[in-house]
């Protein structure tokens, strides 16, 4: 699974997450890290003179102005899997529209071996509509309630 577009704002990819993805990719953990948001995000250390670049399209790259390189990184896909992560809306604060077909997260408790682990489950589903209850998430194979939801993108922005 993967997004057709990262969305940048800043409810999304908070400070904290863009300085996570500025450790994962460089290694530095402290210092003064400047956050700039445009069209793209750019995190930079001056001091080291380091940059790290994220684009709509999920691409993190590093860059090293000290001597004009780009900066390989052992944590790429660490820090593209929490820029991933960073995209889920959280249901606490935001629903998706009646009958709108959204991908769900949704915390599965129904095993039945106490040593097993709780799951997650990832369905393609629509929430609510007027034939359907409100606090329901449905597609042609189940139906998950709104108290295992514990996140949602909307599928038009997903490929799986």
């Amino acid at each position: 699974m993967y997004l057709k577009n990262i969305n940048l704002d800043e409810k999304y990819v908070t400070d904290r997450v863009c300085l996570n993805i500025f450790a994962l990719m460089t290694g530095i953990t402290e210092g003064s890290v400047a956050i700039l948001r445009h069209s793209s995000i750019f995190l930079k250390d001056h001091e080291k003179r380091i940059m790290v670049g994220i684009r709509e399209t999920g691409l993190i790259y590093a860059y090293d102005y000290n001597d004009g390189s780009p900066i390989r990184s052992d944590n790429q896909c660490q820090a593209e899997h929490l820029l991933f992560e960073s995209q889920w809306r959280d249901p606490r604060v935001e629903m998706p529209e009646t009958g709108e077909e959204t991908i769900g997260k949704f915390y599965d408790d129904s095993w039945t071996v106490v040593s097993e682990p709780p799951s997650i489950i990832i369905a393609t589903v629509k929430y609510g509509s007027p034939s359907l209850d409100e606090d329901t998430f449905q597609n042609s194979h189940s139906s998950y309630d709104l108290d295992s939801l514990i996140g949602w993108l909307p599928a038009e922005n997903v490929v799986l």
